[in-house]
């Protein structure tokens, strides 16, 4: 593994997490639940907006790099990139004007000018990606980790900055200022992007490879899923109990960080052993990410749990066994995702997408449709273990079925057998 995209995975991810807990201590937990539920609000629209396409581009730039006949057209990208999604988000407005305007009230829905900034911060996020893929094509995997990873983190950083120099922090100044801000600095991207990477040699001189729904329904899911708890911790906690969820939820985030070290690592080296269809290397890609992930997550979620009672002090709450056991469903969520190893970056890539938008949308409706309609109490405990057990179900389908297509075995168990040339260990007596 290289060491220096270890290192920068791990800075990107603690100014991913740093930025919001910073935001949690400079507000009030109540005004920061507030702003949790924007901010998850602008990243589902953003992933909705974006039809899917930057997995898709992804997949498709990488592979065109070992296999010509894959690929697309600029004009294609750029359609998918910037046209479709400006076309979405214009009609999400529309439609909240609509609801304004008949008088028609819904639950968490923002005041017409936190709506209006929504759907600018919206755009800003999937801008925000589209720039990162053609960094990490480019084999600019650091550079492209910071913008895809942080890209948001620092623009939020730099809104909270002119906030606390001019006014009292809150949610909706805040929300605000990061869409103005955002604005201005993608455009400054893209200007500088088109200015010094030959971005023309990533594309084909006519359409190949078409978007399929699947991406769209799978990138929106991924994010939804990611999300939903919040939605609905918005919906039934008070106000200070969704904050502490939040304090909690991003906290334990740090454990996944390993698992995103392995996709940001091997990704494009998937999508190339796929492409060509090499059954031996995918298995030592498989092999390799749980070699990356697993141990240092592990290690992640037992430094977390044990400052949990500390973190708790740090935001003024009291400590609590009840809080002691959310931390333990919060950390149990990732640590099921780095043992089934990169499942969903395998069925990416071996062009599973639409059975893991299937998988995801059926763990989705049953879980969070029985939660929802059962007589279960609203807690930020009962949320967690909804959520852990639609992750497991969802999980344990999609690795189920890249073993079927592939032949690959991406879970813990791999770790243990022994590789191609090794001899399996055997007990002295």
């Amino acid at each position: 593994m290289n060491k220096l995209l270890a290192a920068n995975r791990v800075a990107a991810s603690g100014i991913q997490v740093g930025t919001m807990l910073v935001i949690a201590s400079l507000m009030s937990l109540e005004e920061f639940g507030r702003f949790a539920v924007y901010w998850s609000t602008i990243l589902v629209l953003g992933a909705f907006a974006s039809i899917g396409a930057p997995q898709f581009l992804l997949r498709e730039l990488a592979a065109y790099q070992a296999a010509p006949g894959r690929g697309v057209s600029l004009s294609y990208a750029t359609k998918l990139a910037v046209i479709i999604p400006g076309i979405v988000l214009a009609s999400a407005y529309g439609i909240y004007s609509a609801l304004r305007l008949f008088g028609i009230a819904l639950p968490l829905l923002p005041g017409d000018v936190a709506a209006f900034s929504i759907v600018i911060a919206s755009m800003v996020s999937v801008q925000v990606q589209h720039v990162a893929i053609i960094f990490r094509v480019f084999e600019c995997k650091n550079s492209a980790m910071y913008i895809s990873l942080a890209g948001n983190q620092f623009i939020l950083l730099a809104s909270l900055v002119l906030m606390t120099a001019c006014a009292e922090p809150s949610a909706d100044l805040l929300l605000n200022m990061f869409a103005l801000s955002g604005a201005v600095v993608v455009i400054l991207i893209w200007i500088c992007h088109w200015a010094f990477f030959p971005v023309g040699t990533l594309f084909r001189e006519t359409e190949e490879s078409k978007l399929s729904l699947s991406f769209w329904v799978n990138g929106t899911l991924s994010i939804l899923i990611k999300h939903t708890d919040t939605f609905i911790g918005g919906a039934f906690l008070v106000a200070e109990h969704l904050g502490v969820y939040q304090v909690v939820k991003r906290i334990s985030n740090l454990a996944i960080l390993p698992k995103t070290v392995s996709d940001w690592d091997l990704t494009t080296e998937i999508a190339q052993s796929a492409a060509v269809a090499d059954a031996a290397r995918l298995e030592a890609h498989a092999r390799r990410y749980l070699h990356i992930s697993v141990w240092p997550s592990l290690v992640f979620a037992g430094a977390v749990l044990s400052l949990s009672p500390v973190i708790m002090r740090f935001y003024e709450v009291g400590f609590s066994w009840y809080w002691v056991a959310l931390f333990v469903l919060m950390l149990a969520n990732p640590i099921i995702r780095v043992l089934y190893g990169g499942h969903m970056t395998f069925a990416t890539q071996l062009q599973l997408e639409h059975f893991s938008a299937i998988a995801r949308f059926g763990a989705f409706f049953v879980v969070v449709g029985a939660y929802l309609l059962l007589p279960v109490n609203k807690t930020p405990i009962s949320i967690a273990a909804a959520f852990l057990l639609m992750t497991t179900l969802s999980s344990t389908v999609i690795w189920l079925a890249v073993r079927a297509r592939a032949g690959v075995d991406t879970s813990i168990g791999l770790y243990f057998r022994p590789g191609p040339g090794q001899k399996p260990k055997v007990r002295r007596r």
